[in-house]
């Protein structure tokens, strides 16, 4: 199952495993994130802009800017597309 989860996803969680330590980094990570910031993890797979996004959440933009560059932080990303990707391991874990 793991192995899937690499190949699906792409990241770089595999040096988890070659390691001694059990898990995933990927989990490691993803366990970072307040419950806020994974819904807006969720949300930045869509094509919402984040006004939509705030729209929706009722909070204003620059929350939602705020809490985007959380979440690009406590995943060591840098991009909304490397965001979307963890979005789609996220549900998983």
């Amino acid at each position: 199952m793991q192995d899937d989860h690499h190949r699906r996803h792409g990241h770089r969680c595999r040096a988890a495993h070659d390691e001694q330590r059990p898990g995933c980094a990927c989990i490691d990570r993803l366990s970072r994130l307040t419950p806020r910031e994974r819904l807006v993890l969720s949300r930045l797979t869509e094509e919402d802009t984040l006004e939509e996004i705030a729209s929706s959440l009722f909070v204003s933009r620059n929350t939602v800017k705020t809490q985007v560059r959380s979440v690009y932080r406590k995943l060591e990303i840098s991009s909304r597309t490397e965001a979307a990707a963890w979005a789609r391991v996220e549900p998983h874990h």
